[in-house]
């Protein structure tokens, strides 16, 4: 792994750790078990990448929303997405004014929920990781101010750490454009970070129906979008533990790719 770089930083990655152990957090994206990702887009005319996750109700900026009211706000957002659940529109709707019944939200809610429960134990476990706001970057103190931030919203805590090195180059088929994640490292007692965890888990779910999903569907609701924004970030990662220094079966092929640089 080399500390030299002569390219873009697109993102940031922090391994917390305390000898051979790591601390890993899971995400809010899931892995497709089995045979899942068939029979979800079977469901849809044009389907989500993702589960929308449910809950039975939502408690989110400081409102609790009902599964009727759920449904209807995804709905709302699936359909300026061009996702259209089967059970709604027996075919795609040639403009999106359209009225749905009650009973039809709450068995689009259900059908969510089923997915919901499906995907539980399979949502990657992570590193800490994060993008740039700022957009590709040689500044390394917008990277720092990146990892800090990003730190604190998905493990809770500011952390000291060193700068190891760049992940591989990677080139856009897309841009054409060659960048790199800049990786730190930084170490925490366990039980320092346990209790650390105990407390985020406390103050940023007290009531264990917070946001989980990782579709931005609020932006179909009424809300204050950089307050939302902000709410859903504290919300992506959570059964945050520590796990031997290695590759996790559930870590997507990013964490993977870069955890092997780490060890």
């Amino acid at each position: 792994m080399s500390s030299n770089n002569a390219h873009l930083v697109t993102g940031i990655c922090e391994a917390i750790t305390c000898g051979d152990k790591v601390f890993l957090l899971e995400g809010d994206r899931h892995h497709w078990p089995n045979n899942l990702k068939e029979e979800w887009d079977e469901l849809w005319h044009s389907p989500p990448y993702q589960v929308i996750t449910v809950k039975e109700k939502l408690v989110f900026l400081g409102k609790e929303y009902s599964s009727l009211q759920q449904a209807g706000h995804i709905l709302d957002y699936c359909v300026n997405k061009g996702w259209l659940p089967k059970m709604i529109f027996a075919e795609p709707p040639k403009h999106k004014e359209y009225a749905v019944s009650s009973d039809k939200l709450l068995e689009f809610h259900a059908m969510l929920t089923y997915f919901t429960e499906r995907v539980k134990d399979h949502h990657y476990m992570e590193l800490v990781f994060g993008q740039i706001d700022e957009g590709p970057t040689m500044d390394m103190s917008i990277v720092e101010s990146t990892r800090r931030r990003e730190v604190f919203e998905e493990a809770g805590i500011m952390t000291q750490a060193q700068h190891i090195g760049f992940s591989d180059p990677f080139t856009s088929g897309r841009t054409g454009l060659t960048t790199v994640t800049a990786l730190y490292k930084s170490h925490m007692e366990i039980k320092d970070m346990e209790v650390v965890w105990a407390q985020v888990k406390a103050n940023r779910r007290p009531t264990g129906f917070e946001w989980r999903c990782p579709i931005p569907w609020y932006k179909a609701m009424i809300v204050d979008m950089r307050a939302a924004k902000a709410e859903k970030a504290m919300q992506e990662t959570c059964n945050g533990k520590w796990y031997p220094f290695q590759a996790h079966p559930r870590m997507d092929k990013k964490n993977k790719d870069v955890i092997s640089k780490y060890i």
